[in-house]
């Protein structure tokens, strides 16, 4: 806030969008001394070769991603792939195990990419950190990955999902983070010595029988069992979104919306990188929720997808585009971020 002749003037926190193409950028190539099959992938990469050591954990997965890659032979997208087998599930109930399974999947899929690729010197994300606690310090970003990258450049300890907006950056995961899980509903036919994740396989149809509500506690949790002190077992599963088409919910909590739109409603920038504004809720959410004018700067590798970003977003909100990036690599080093970053 600004306390010039002493009027006291609240300067717009900006609003960073990170999608897939943020993460995949974690670090320019040449810094990274990891192997790649760590590097976190685009969202119609999520099933290559390179993972198959996790696959193999999963056997429906395994038969999930015989149709991720006949679809991809065809050109078809992994959304539009997995809407259509989402249509199927009703009447398939193996086509139900493989998206529950794929929950599970993406879950250890995820870990193991913030696990063992996170924490490097010199990534993209701490000096996007370093910008913005540069000028202000606050931000709002919306993070549709995963992994725990940006969260882990924070350097904020993140013991419940309230803690991810409890502090001067905010983060909201509107797709979740591998290690948020919910209790399972009713779970009381599963034995002691049981699992989560077998119990779903053998009774798929449960989910749909005891959907979460949203108001049901999201924890933060990597195992699938816990016992209270009364002896009582509580069994967990993943809360992620599966990467489907026109997705109409957030899975993150409610509250976490409300900041959200809190900071859009007085922002005057926007930050978007690596996303290609195909969550047609976010974009909605937008159009709805901004009614002020703002400057948007898109970090995209294609040409062409920063104006379909470009077009898809003027046609809902008042936005200008005065300058689009290629890469992530790109934008942190150059003049165009301090610009974006700087406070009157």
């Amino acid at each position: 806030m600004d306390f010039k002749m002493g009027v006291i003037k609240y300067m717009p926190k900006p609003v960073i969008i990170l999608g897939a193409g943020a993460s995949y950028d974690y670090i320019h190539r040449g810094d990274s001394n990891l192997p790649l099959n760590h590097e976190p992938p685009l969202a119609n990469n999520l099933f290559d070769k390179r993972f198959e050591g996790i696959i193999k954990h999963f056997p429906q997965v395994m038969n999930l991603s015989a149709s991720v890659a006949s679809a991809s032979r065809q050109g078809k997208g992994l959304e539009e792939l997995f809407t259509e087998i989402q249509a199927k599930s009703s009447q398939n109930p193996e086509r139900l195990q493989q998206l529950i399974a794929c929950q599970f999947y993406l879950q250890k899929l995820f870990r193991d990419i913030t696990s063992n690729y996170g924490s490097q010197s010199q990534n993209n994300y701490s000096e996007l950190i370093n910008q913005i606690r540069d000028n202000g310090g606050q931000a709002c970003v919306v993070n549709f990955n995963y992994d725990l990258l940006f969260e882990q450049a924070t350097g904020y300890k993140l013991e419940n999902v309230g803690d991810f907006v409890a502090h001067p950056i905010k983060i909201i995961k509107v797709h979740g983070a591998y290690n948020w899980t919910k209790v399972l509903r009713n779970a009381f036919r599963i034995p002691s010595d049981g699992d989560t994740y077998g119990f779903l396989m053998n009774n798929p149809e449960h989910l749909l029988k005891n959907p979460s509500e949203d108001t049901d506690p999201i924890y933060i949790q990597d195992g699938y069992g816990m016992t209270d002190g009364s002896g009582d077992k509580y069994f967990f599963y993943p809360w992620i979104a599966i990467p489907i088409a026109d997705k109409n919910t957030f899975v993150c909590p409610p509250d976490h919306l409300v900041v959200l739109k809190e900071a859009l409603r007085q922002t005057d920038r926007i930050l978007i990188v690596g996303w290609k504004a195909a969550d047609q809720h976010l974009v909605k959410l937008m159009g709805d929720v901004v009614q002020q004018a703002v400057k948007i700067i898109i970090v995209s590798g294609s040409g062409k997808t920063a104006r379909e970003i470009q077009a898809k977003l003027s046609g809902v909100i008042n936005a200008t585009f005065p300058n689009s990036v290629a890469t992530f690599s790109d934008f942190v080093g150059s003049q165009i971020c301090q610009e974006f970053f700087q406070t009157e």
